[in-house]
């Protein structure tokens, strides 16, 4: 495997989960000098988490209160 380029910035990841323990081990699983990882609990916080900044890769739970996933991609 080739040597991770460290002068890229961090991958900006965004994770939707209405389940704070699936948050909190997403989290810790995915520590990494390379990733960036921002955690809320609904489409709705995600929505606006969205809104102040850009990120590479959104992953959704598709079952959450105030604002599901499917909803979220619409």
């Amino acid at each position: 495997m080739p040597p991770i380029n460290t002068e890229q910035p961090p991958i900006r990841i965004l994770f939707v989960d209405d389940k704070e323990d699936i948050r909190y081990l997403f989290s810790v699983g995915m520590r990494s000098d390379h990733i960036h990882l921002d955690a809320v609990g609904n489409g709705e916080e995600a929505l606006k988490a969205l809104s102040r900044q850009a990120y590479d890769l959104v992953i959704t739970d598709v079952r959450m209160p105030v604002m599901d996933g499917i909803t979220l991609l619409k």
